[in-house]
């Protein structure tokens, strides 16, 4: 707004006050740094000694067990592990992939080794990779598969970070006819069309199909088209443009990779036995309580969806020593498992 001088705000110089008061704030910034800096450092003291045990964990699992069709696995201590850590996330609190995985994705995911994530900057601002580790295996050729999340802040004033983009550092390079993407599927020749001998007026076309793999193992950015097999699913978001539909899929995919890094990898073996996912809810009860809230449901939905058809906004982030999972490095996490009996997808 101009002062009475008309020249604009950015141009007046400050009040004694305001000058004042910035140093004051100028002063708090300088702290601040000091405590992320700390902060990180107590997270990194730290990470070099989870490192190691999940190091070992993973040794334990890749240990040979004599059985030719175990050691043929990613995990022969203990086959199929990380497809049911996976799995069984999805009954759990935390945001899950464990719903991206088809049944034809799960003998790929037999010979997944291990899971692992690497910060990009000492202060964990600019965001982190995920890695998994393959077995030798009859799919692909990769033997590890990288995906990093990008995050940055918008200005000095905030704490918080904002996922800008989903890289995948190199594609699967699927051996033939092994890609657990694309399935083959008859097409009628087309009328009019001349018959090759023996053909039989049809053909098998590739064509794709929902997978982990598909889903999980791409790149996203703003501006990016939205990938063909969310236009599918999209009914309920038909009314959302393009634009804030990359936003909440990199949100979404952000959510998915946060989880991964701070609980799931972590406490893997507790998702394998079903100890960090929810208890089962009682068919019976579940199905007495959806038939009592008909009416109710049928009296909201116009409500509800007015406040649903918005986009879920950009993704947000803290850096190392600053998200919840690190904060809990100074408070007890036992607290959110203690006395609970659990029960999860067995595989």
């Amino acid at each position: 707004m101009p002062g009475d001088d008309g020249r604009e705000g950015s141009e007046l110089e400050d009040p004694p006050v305001l000058l004042e008061l910035k140093k004051l704030d100028d002063e708090y910034l300088e702290l601040l740094k000091e405590e992320e800096k700390v902060l990180a450092d107590i997270q990194t003291k730290y990470e070099e000694k989870f490192f190691p045990l999940w190091k070992e964990r993973s040794d334990i699992l890749k240990k040979k067990s004599g059985d030719e069709v175990k050691d043929r696995t990613g995990t022969p201590g203990e086959p199929g592990f990380w497809l049911r850590v996976l799995a069984n996330s999805e009954n759990s609190d935390v945001e899950s992939v464990g719903e991206w995985i088809f049944d034809h994705d799960e003998p790929v995911l037999q010979y997944l080794q291990d899971m692992r994530y690497e910060w990009l900057d000492p202060l964990g601002k600019t965001g982190f990779r995920l890695i998994m580790d393959f077995a030798e295996n009859p799919f692909f050729e990769n033997t590890q598969l990288v995906k990093t999340y990008h995050t940055e802040g918008k200005n000095q004033f905030l704490t918080e970070s904002e996922i800008t983009k989903v890289t995948i550092n190199e594609p699967i390079k699927w051996k033939p006819k092994q890609d657990v993407t694309v399935e083959l599927i008859e097409q009628k020749a087309k009328k009019g069309g001349k018959k090759k001998k023996g053909g039989g007026g049809s053909k098998k076309v590739e064509v794709a199909r929902p997978s982990f793999f598909r889903k999980f193992f791409r790149a996203l950015a703003p501006g990016d088209d939205v990938p063909e097999e969310e236009m599918d699913e999209s009914d309920d978001e038909d009314d959302m443009d393009p634009g804030e539909m990359i936003e909440m899929l990199i949100q979404d995919d952000y959510d998915a990779g946060v989880a991964l890094r701070d609980t799931i990898i972590p406490h893997a073996v507790r998702f394998y036995t079903g100890e960090a996912c929810n208890e089962e809810e009682d068919e019976d009860d579940d199905d007495d309580d959806d038939d009592d809230d008909d009416d109710d449901d049928d009296d909201d939905e116009d409500e509800d969806s007015s406040s649903d058809d918005g986009p879920k906004g950009k993704a947000k982030g803290k850096g190392k020593g600053k998200s919840k999972a690190k904060q809990d490095l100074f408070q007890n996490k036992s607290d959110d498992a203690a006395g609970q009996q659990q029960e999860c997808k067995q595989q």
